[in-house]
Parts: C-alpha cells; structure tokens; sequence
C-alpha cells in the first residue's frame, strides 16, 4: 500500500481563455468560465497530489473557443464538399493523404523543436 499523500497548498487555478479577447467574446465565454471554475480547479487539485505521489498527470491545455469552432466548422465543409465532389476512391485517397501528413506533422513536431518554431511562426502570420 502506498503511504498517504500529505496535504498541498491551493493551487492557483489556471487561465484557459485568451484575456486579450476576453472583451469580444464575453458573451460567448460566460458558459465555459463555469466550466472552468467547475471542473479545472478540482483537476488541478487531484493532479497535485498525484504529483507529490509521483504520478505523471498532464496539465490543463489552453481551450480556445474560436480555435475550435473553425477547426469544427472547416471539417463539416471538407466532408460535406468531399461527399458532393468526389467519388468513394477519391474520398479514400483524400483522406489517406490528409491522415498521412497529420501524422507527419504531429510527429515532426514532437521530434524537432526546429520544426515546431517554423510551423508556430508560420501560424502566427497566417492570423495577422
């Protein structure tokens, strides 16, 4: 049996949102701020005394409603225009190319921090 976890100082809870867009979009934040203050500091809490037991938990990555909505919208647009456009072979090829350079990608930017600053880069001057 593992020895009991001592107790941790508070945790401060961390930020999800983007505080420079905050104004924008309050509107739209107000149900994810109760998320967040509901569901993240308790995380938060729980991983830190797996932490002090030597666990490996992950921590809270940013969310960022826009980011999401885009991603979740431009996935309905290729499916949609694919079923309209292509055959089932080409439906095929397509989405084999598009697994195929996901997964270079990923794996590029979990093995080369040089690739990684050029695709970041080449992100931030695609939103200016």
């Amino acid at each position: 049996p593992l020895p009991p976890l001592p107790p941790l100082p508070p945790l401060p809870p961390p930020t999800l949102f983007n505080h420079h867009q905050r104004r924008r979009r309050r509107h739209c934040q107000r149900p994810f701020q109760a998320m967040e203050k509901a569901v993240v500091e308790p995380y938060e809490n729980l991983a830190g005394l797996m932490r002090t037991a030597g666990y490996h938990v992950p921590q809270v990555r940013n969310f960022k409603l826009a980011r999401s909505i885009f991603h979740m919208l431009n996935s309905l647009a290729v499916v949609g225009g694919g079923e309209m456009l292509l055959d089932m072979d080409q439906l095929r090829s397509l989405a084999l190319v598009c697994a195929v350079g996901a997964w270079t990608m990923e794996l590029l930017k979990q093995r080369s921090d040089a690739f990684k600053r050029i695709m970041f880069q080449v992100a931030q001057t695609s939103r200016s």
